[in-house]
């Protein structure tokens, strides 16, 4: 095989080695809205499915809405809802120990689609396209992206069908003492699973917590994130509470959810490329060139970075979450904190970013925008400066990547036409708050 696949006999000679250790294999991926689905496959089976090219799945399931309704697409249903395979990414089995209960050795690979009988992947699967602009951005600047994601999400208690906690004592030792063995649980569970937390707390709201994860190279940035929230979801339901990353649960309180993305890009020989200590801000022209890029392209970038309706109750002055366009050094209320020092803490924080955004999205659309400002020269407003503001609404938020002819080439048509059918459809057809809670509170 080649292509995107190029790796995949390497792939099942190392899954079949590593299998037989476990009870259980998940292939995992992420749908559009970046929910984890999977098929549970007993370890016995693993190698005939791998040698058959992957697990068969309608193709219709990865564009499921948050609350699990299938999204009309007129060519699908003209061809009869066709099969796709999924079939695992390379170097990503890993153990999944917050499935099994303890009771069965689970392990997980996170998947892609790819249509059946063919080596052309699905376009709009998320994570084959975060692949696509990683090894770009790779291809164009000899560069990798070393990203994080930090993640806000609220606790219920599902007995109590309330917030986990009350108030807003942002790192209180005594409130956290409520919720620290779900945390320390969750933190040793993603250790064994290869992801490495940095920061545990309770955040500035009734049962909000924030979970800070170690940079990575590339995709496993937003593999890490992928698997971090499910984690989070998986462990928390177990220990009877339902975490949620929905941007606002509470329709009056102040709280949303940021799912901030942290990144700088490398060269080969260990130089942060956005670095440049000769220039009065710390950051290089090529830095300033990649601002440039996100700034342009940032209301077409909301669609994605801000995938609900409910995100934009978030995007709203006094939430500490930025409603306008731009960039500062250590600021936090533009779209861009910029953090500059030393080649090793000199990176981006994307700000805008919500929690219940899909991490491969976020990754793929930012390395769009940031490549076109290199590649065209695009000079950032000047700092500390309001651009413009951001969308008001989901509906606004399409309508600016619709426009967005950059973007949407980047992204691809199929992604495009995917990911437009599934917003249009569903999620701008919520009417009050009410709505939102039904569709993203459970799963996202």
């Amino acid at each position: 095989m080649n292509g995107f696949y190029a790796n995949c006999e390497e792939t099942v000679r190392d899954i079949k080695k590593k299998a037989c250790s476990y009870d259980y294999v998940r292939f995992s991926y992420a749908d559009i809205n970046g929910i984890c689905r999977a098929k549970i496959v007993p370890s016995r089976n693993v190698e005939a499915i791998l040698k058959s090219g992957g697990i068969g799945l309608c193709s219709a399931i990865l564009l499921l809405d948050a609350s699990s309704n299938y999204v009309p697409l007129p060519y699908l249903e003209a061809d009869g809802y066709p099969d796709c395979h999924v079939f695992p990414g390379e170097g990503t089995f890993s153990p999944c120990p917050w499935s099994g209960n303890d009771n069965f050795n689970i392990a997980e690979v996170l998947c892609s689609f790819h249509w059946r009988g063919t080596l052309r992947y699905l376009e709009a699967d998320p994570r084959a396209l975060c692949l696509k602009m990683t090894k770009k951005l790779e291809q164009k600047l000899s560069v990798e992206c070393y990203n994080a994601f930090e993640y806000e999400f609220v606790l219920f208690d599902k007995k109590k069908e309330k917030a986990a906690f009350d108030g807003k004592d942002i790192c209180a030792t005594l409130v956290f003492k409520e919720v620290e063995e779900l945390h320390y649980l969750i933190d040793k569970r993603l250790l064994n699973a290869d992801v490495n937390v940095q920061t545990l707390q309770v955040e500035y709201g009734p049962g909000q917590n924030e979970i800070v994860i170690e940079p990575r190279f590339g995709i496993t940035g937003a593999d890490a994130a992928f698997r971090l929230k499910s984690c989070v979801k998986e462990t928390s339901a177990e220990m009877g509470y339902h975490a949620t990353f929905m941007s606002k649960p509470f329709e009056t309180d102040v709280v949303t959810n940021s799912g901030h993305w942290n990144h700088s890009l490398w060269d080969d020989r260990g130089n942060n490329v956005m670095y440049d200590p000769s220039k009065p801000t710390g950051l290089s022209e090529l830095a300033m060139w990649w601002i440039g890029g996100i700034c342009a392209h940032a209301p077409a970038l909301c669609a994605i970075i801000c995938p609900t309706t409910n995100c934009y109750r978030r995007i709203v002055p006094g939430t500490w979450a930025p409603c306008n366009i731009g960039w500062g050094i250590d600021r936090r209320d533009l779209m861009l904190r910029v953090k500059t020092g030393t080649k090793n803490n000199t990176y981006i924080e994307c700000r805008s970013a919500s929690s219940a955004a899909n991490p491969y999205l976020v990754m793929a659309a930012m390395i769009a925008a940031g490549l076109d400002g290199i590649e065209n020269k695009i000079q950032p407003p000047d700092e500390g400066t309001i651009f413009q503001r951001l969308p008001l609404s989901l509906q606004e938020a399409l309508d600016a990547l619709d426009a967005d002819e950059v973007l949407k080439s980047a992204m691809g048509d199929e992604f495009i036409l995917w990911y437009r059918q599934a917003k249009r459809e569903c999620d701008c057809k919520t009417q009050n708050f009410e709505d939102e809670k039904n569709m993203y509170l459970k799963l996202i």
